[in-house]
């Protein structure tokens, strides 16, 4: 797995990273799944490294599983994620539709099976 090795490259000890078969299409699965990886094994603390655009997403995300990060900051050249997209539309999402949430997930799912072919 290419992230494992990233990681193993970085130093972090090969027992230390955890890993999971969990789909995930969207910063909300991410969530749920580091969210519930903390709690099984009661670690004290989740650290969550994001693009500035993300942050506020990505906070709401996991105060809706009740957890609630340490965040870094990763600078970057080019942001993947807008601003404005985050403000008007992933963030509204999030916070008022589950119907259009589940269209968005299916969306992503359905862009991100497409491109592993």
């Amino acid at each position: 797995m290419k992230q494992v090795k990233s990681l193993l490259k970085l130093g972090i000890p090969e027992e230390k990273i955890i890993t999971t078969d969990d789909e995930v299409y969207n910063s909300t699965d991410e969530c749920k799944i580091a969210s519930r990886i903390l709690i099984e094994n009661d670690f004290a603390e989740i650290i969550c490294i994001c693009s500035p655009s993300q942050l506020m997403r990505k906070a709401l995300s996991y105060i809706s599983f009740g957890v609630y990060p340490s965040f870094r900051i990763a600078s970057c050249d080019e942001l993947f994620h807008s601003y404005v997209e985050e403000a008007t539309r992933n963030i509204p999402i999030l916070i008022h539709g589950d119907v259009e949430f589940e269209r968005e997930k299916e969306r992503l799912r359905e862009e991100r099976k497409l491109k592993k072919l």
